[in-house]
């Protein structure tokens, strides 16, 4: 869920289709979600506003840049 949704469903732009994308490609590349471990709507939207995902680079080091 892009952070524009947690803020205002009605106003979402065309990035949250590239946040989207990115957010697949993520869980393609390491068999993760942006934030794993995640048990409730609300816990997933506190983590979208105020939390990084764990970089890419932090659990798949074997990856070309």
């Amino acid at each position: 869920m892009p952070p524009e949704h947690v803020l205002d469903f009605g106003e979402v732009k065309p990035a949250a289709d590239q946040y989207s994308v990115a957010a697949t490609l993520y869980n393609m590349l390491t068999n993760m979600t942006l934030y794993d471990g995640i048990k409730t709507t609300a816990e997933l939207m506190r983590k979208t506003l105020q939390s990084d995902p764990v970089p890419i680079r932090d659990l798949r080091p074997d990856l070309p840049s």
